[in-house]
């Protein structure tokens, strides 16, 4: 699995990039931490990304607040895996990722 991980210029572009990702298909929302809701899709685009810019904004000491990762299984972790032990998997695997702040994980 290729994880890639940078510092995004803004977290309204993290924002934006993978809503964009799940309408066009190419992801699924999956998992969600430090939201008021278990599955933040239950609002609009627009309420989501006022919850992260809340909670950006309550966060005063941290300087860069744009963080992107994005898990890549490769066809071999999908044969050997299957999606269901993949997002397993991640969430298993990095579990630290609480202690970042909002966490919106696309696959």
């Amino acid at each position: 699995m290729v994880i890639v991980i940078h510092q995004a210029s803004s977290t309204t572009n993290a924002f934006f990039y993978n809503e964009r990702k799940v309408k066009e298909g190419k992801a699924t929302f999956y998992h969600s931490r430090n939201t008021p809701s278990s599955n933040p899709f239950i609002y609009s685009t627009q309420h989501r990304h006022q919850i992260f810019k809340r909670i950006e904004d309550s966060n005063i000491r941290v300087n860069n607040k744009g963080l992107h990762i994005s898990f890549n299984p490769t066809m071999n972790d999908m044969i050997r895996m299957g999606e269901k032990g993949i997002r397993t998997d991640i969430v298993q695997s990095y579990p630290s990722a609480s202690n970042l702040g909002p966490i919106y994980l696309a696959f």
